[in-house]
């Protein structure tokens, strides 16, 4: 059928053909996804807009042409990786500036746990089945809609600004089966990147190379996404931040709820809820912490030059050594606003552990016995408004 005039063609019902040769025509669509048995295809010189590749074919396919359709900017496939390696512009498969997805100018993908990852395209009736595919198959922009179960998983953004949306923090979870860290930033992830709508649990901190055994629930590095409306509960980490470990970051947290977190290792282990690190100046804003463990900092822990601002959080029933509620060390400085510090232990909150001073300002907020409660080490500035 090739060098014909057709403008449309349906061949779902030929699900043998071995060989298409279409060239050469006036398509702006075609559609191969039942053609498992395809082995050469040649759609060049055409005026498509859409190419519907999802038949699982890889090394089978030998030969193949969609040149000459200065419209198509996207082609479907069920293995993009193997498609971005194996057909190419420098190698005349493609025009160049194509690319290759699950799912082209989806904005809205859709997980499930009764989706597929293998035969999903992640429409709201053919979801994914993980997460992580979900997010796999998203380009920056593009928003993952999870519904409601329980999804066992470690997830990655892999540096997309995406938003990942869970039905109900209540019933839509991500287990990481204590294995690794639940959610990892670590690829300058921004503010438009945002998770919302779960809760985090069973994390055991992995971190990346060089900062081993960090973040149980979330870790986030050279990244700044927004959080929102999440449970942080039940995860640990052998060094610090056993719910939420953030270096290089200037990250929104708010409407989380982190509780029963825990730093089980040996030694100067640290950040039992949350672990601030290296120039992070966070923005927390309704948050509470509860019943989170860690020698240094059970509830928060900043360290190294760390300037973040807490409003209206309540942190409470935290328990460890050295600042149960809230420690500094190294430079760092907190704002407190309407926030509340109670029955934490043995410190609300203690500044001042390392060389370099440390400051907390505090206005509008309750922390339990006042300044009596707050140990400074003769190293810092309590700013009381």
């Amino acid at each position: 059928c090739d060098n014909n005039s057709l403008t449309s063609l349906d061949i779902s019902n030929n699900r043998d053909l071995e060989q298409i040769h279409f060239q050469g025509n006036q398509l702006t669509s075609l559609d191969v996804s039942v053609h498992t048995a395809l082995e050469i295809l040649y759609c060049h010189s055409n005026q498509l807009n859409y190419l519907n590749m999802k038949n699982g074919v890889t090394d089978q396919l030998t030969n193949f042409n969609a040149t000459s359709n200065p419209s198509l900017t996207c082609i479907e496939t069920l293995d993009p990786d193997y498609a971005t390696t194996n057909w190419t512009y420098e190698d005349g498969n493609i025009d160049e500036g194509v690319s290759f997805a699950i799912a082209c100018g989806i904005f809205n993908l859709h997980v499930a746990t009764t989706g597929s990852d293998s035969t999903g395209d992640g429409s709201y009736g053919s979801p994914f089945a993980t997460i992580q595919k979900g997010i796999d198959a998203a380009s920056s922009g593009d928003t993952v809609s999870v519904a409601a179960g329980t999804y066992v998983e470690n997830i990655s953004y892999s540096g997309k600004n995406i938003s990942v949306f869970g039905e109900d923090r209540e019933t839509t979870i991500i287990n990481g089966d204590s294995f690794g860290t639940v959610v990892t930033f670590e690829n300058g992830e921004d503010s438009t990147a945002v998770l919302s709508g779960f809760t985090i649990t069973n994390g055991n901190g992995s971190g990346i190379a060089g900062y081993e055994g960090r973040g149980g629930g979330v870790f986030c590095i050279n990244s700044s996404p927004t959080l929102n409306n999440l449970t942080v509960d039940g995860n640990q980490a052998e060094n610090s931040g056993a719910g939420l470990w953030f270096g290089y970051s200037n990250s929104q947290l708010v409407d989380l709820i982190i509780s029963n977190n825990s730093v089980v290792g040996q030694g100067s282990n640290a950040g039992g809820g949350i672990s601030m690190n290296y120039y992070s100046d966070l923005t927390l804003n309704n948050m509470l912490l509860v019943g989170n463990e860690a020698v240094y900092g059970a509830g928060i822990e900043l360290w190294r030059y760390s300037k973040p601002l807490l409003n209206n959080v309540t942190i409470v029933g935290n328990t460890g050594s050295f600042g149960g509620g809230l420690l500094l060390s190294g430079g760092c400085n907190a704002t407190l606003i309407n926030s509340i510090l109670w029955g934490n232990a043995p410190h609300q909150i203690m500044i001042g552990v390392s060389q370099t001073p440390d400051s907390v300002s505090i206005s509008y907020s309750n922390v339990f016995a006042g300044l009596d409660s707050i140990h400074t080490n003769d190293n810092g500035i309590i700013t009381w408004g």
